[in-house]
């Protein structure tokens, strides 16, 4: 009898101080991720970082953005800080402009001006999973208070961004390399495979819209006018732009009949759009996702245009 007392008071201290320890790393962990001394990282794949930047946005301060981007990977190209001071871009990568109007909307902060890419990937569905998630009312909170619980803060992914901002400020530090590189906006492009993928845009192009696809995007072009009128109703100027392309995918006969429908879908008399850039070659990947310069480029382009530049932080 007096064994099992001895065993279980033993049992009791010992998971008393595994607790104690957890806590005890745990706060530790959170005052480094509140000062700042952890280094967020961006995601480990495409999804995580679709996650990332809608809670960086959902979980920002009160101060209004002067302007956010709503749209797919096109407009996940563009660099925010290439656009103009206080941006933020919602493009998704493997999503579309669904996904950023359900936040935004959702949003408490609304930004000035909300920039929403219109064209074919209007059919891609708003990532529920991501959405329901960040604005689940307990997760919400919760994360709002504990940032260390966010997914820019967990332990794998930070782990790797500190060894990587390391790397680069050692880097920097012996003169090997003057400024990082965003691996995302130029990395190693290979001629041949482009060309190969911009053939197949191309070939795929040909084929002019059927009529259940022209159903389909007038049916999602709807839940988009319905969602945009609701940000609207916030005081938000909300003006629609399309990325430019290649221009032999431009030339193409279904890439001529999406424009011309989307234009139809949403008219000048009824939606402000973005002027179109001045004609010039734009390079991409793949017909449709501008390279690092190009990208820079069109991005330099929406800051003037909206006079983003001339603008300071709030």
């Amino acid at each position: 009898m007096n064994l099992f007392i001895f065993n279980s008071k033993l049992l009791k201290n010992s998971l008393v101080r595994s607790l104690g320890i957890t806590l005890f790393l745990l706060s530790g962990y959170h005052i480094l991720v509140v000062a700042r001394v952890v280094v967020p990282n961006e995601g480990m794949h495409q999804w995580q970082n679709n996650f990332i930047r809608v809670q960086r946005y959902a979980y920002q301060s009160s101060s209004n953005s002067n302007l956010v981007l709503a749209g797919s990977s096109l407009t996940n190209t563009l660099q925010a800080s290439e656009i103009g001071f206080n941006v933020t871009n919602l493009g998704m990568s493997g999503g579309s402009t669904q996904t950023g109007l359900e936040v935004v909307h959702k949003t408490f902060s609304k930004p000035t001006i909300l920039l929403v890419e219109i064209n074919e990937t209007i059919i891609i569905k708003a990532d529920k999973q991501i959405v329901n998630s960040i604005y689940n009312p307990v997760l919400y909170y919760t994360r709002l208070h504990i940032p260390m619980l966010r997914q820019e803060y967990q332990p794998v992914g930070t782990f790797l961004a500190t060894v990587s901002y390391i790397k680069e400020r050692l880097k920097e530090v012996i003169g090997r390399t003057a400024k990082p590189t965003d691996s995302k906006l130029v990395g190693n492009i290979d001629p041949n495979l482009t060309e190969q993928l911009i053939s197949q845009a191309i070939e795929g192009y040909k084929t002019p819209l059927s009529n259940e696809e022209k159903k389909l995007l007038t049916h999602e072009a709807e839940y988009i006018k319905s969602q945009i009128s609701q940000i609207r109703k916030d005081g938000v100027r909300v003006i629609l732009f399309d990325i430019p392309r290649e221009q032999r995918v431009e030339a193409t006969v279904r890439e001529k009949q999406l424009k011309a429908l989307m234009r139809k879908l949403f008219p000048t008399n009824s939606f402000e759009w973005l002027p179109e850039p001045p004609p010039r070659h734009w390079t991409t990947y793949d017909g449709f996702h501008l390279i690092g310069s190009d990208a820079e480029d069109y991005a330099a382009f929406i800051g003037n245009q909206l006079h983003l530049k001339s603008l300071t932080v709030d």
